[in-house]
């Protein structure tokens, strides 16, 4: 291998020079007590910030991943960042990888490439060790358990912890009596809100996402666990997806799948559906409304009806005429 084999790549964590020689080195140091603290405060580590790239984001850190650790890294983990250098703890998300790189060679040398493609035609060779990398989304500084906007990055060869699920749920606040689902890649968290929170619940709540991706479901469980927690709901559904809510689902699989949960498929209650006039309803017992006129205040027929700008101006005169006018014909009473 020539010397220039031997460089470091930056672009994928270090590939060595001369490794075994620096290990050993390593291991005829006396332990002291900062090494003992710091093998300590390491402990449960799955992965270590590296150095920034030449172009980076300021809310993105690359991290390395030790070849025994890669298992426990997936795309979407939650993490826990602790800057050994300051003190500061930030919370962050795995947004890429991870990424695979061999540790004494570079990935595109000859050796490398030679022992990649040959691992078929009945040729086992042993592949060369490697480490992963990936790419971390700061969320935010955390404090007491309360995430802050980050105004700082983690230093390098910060320890990188993952999150459990009673610290998932902590962090997140997923505390709550209405059951949203489960938190994407965390099997046993539930995302969960609190129906008693005004500040959350009667607010203005929007679901979006791409075709296919749920929302009309998502929708439906949000109206399930608010009428569960004592909430009312008037759902105006021109497609007419939530008009068989009172009946249990009937999709595949759907009872094996809720079971492991402790639920089962079940209808809410109580349900009324409304039908405009000159419509038709997939509901037998859907019934016909409509909304009188004359029910209607003055200030709100301009706005349904469209009324250009002179017509408004002109409407409530009108109006008063009309009223003035029905009232003699009914001798002076109330219209």
């Amino acid at each position: 291998m020539t010397r220039t084999e031997q460089k470091s790549d930056t672009s994928n964590g270090p590939s060595t020079a001369n490794v075994d020689g620096a290990m050993a080195q390593l291991e005829l140091l006396e332990p002291d007590g900062d090494i003992v603290a710091r093998a300590a405060q390491n402990n449960g580590a799955i992965a270590f910030v590296h150095f920034d790239p030449n172009t980076t984001k300021s809310t993105v850190v690359e991290v390395l991943i030790h070849h025994d650790d890669l298992m426990k890294v997936h795309r979407g983990l939650y993490v826990r960042i602790l800057s050994t250098k300051d003190g500061y703890q930030y919370s962050g998300r795995i947004i890429e990888g991870p990424f695979f790189a061999p540790d004494a060679l570079k990935r595109d040398s000859t050796p490398v490439q030679f022992l990649i493609l040959n691992q078929g035609q009945g040729k086992v060779l042993s592949v060369p060790e490697y480490h992963g990398w990936a790419k971390v989304e700061i969320l935010g500084e955390e404090r007491d358990a309360t995430i802050f906007g980050a105004v700082r990055r983690p230093h390098p060869a910060s320890p990188v912890f993952p999150y459990n699920s009673s610290m998932m749920s902590r962090m997140l606040h997923l505390e709550g009596n209405i059951k949203m689902g489960i938190l994407d890649n965390y099997e046993d968290v539930f995302v969960q809100i609190d129906g008693n929170d005004k500040g959350v619940v009667p607010r203005n709540w929007m679901t979006v996402g791409t075709v296919g991706s749920g929302k009309s479901n998502t929708t439906q469980v949000f109206i399930e666990e608010t009428l569960e927690a004592g909430y009312a709901q008037i759902v105006v559904d021109p497609e007419g997806e939530y008009i068989f809510m009172d009946q249990p689902s009937d999709a595949i699989n759907i009872k094996e799948s809720l079971e492991k949960f402790g639920e089962k498929p079940d209808g809410v209650k109580k349900i009324k559906v409304y039908r405009p006039p000159l419509s038709e309803s997939k509901r037998g017992d859907a019934i016909e409304f409509s909304v009188p006129f004359d029910s209607l205040s003055p200030e709100i027929v301009p706005e349904i009806t469209e009324m250009s700008p002179a017509q408004k101006l002109r409407f409530p005169a009108l109006y008063e005429q009309a009223m003035q006018l029905l009232k003699k014909q009914k001798g002076g009473g109330n219209c």
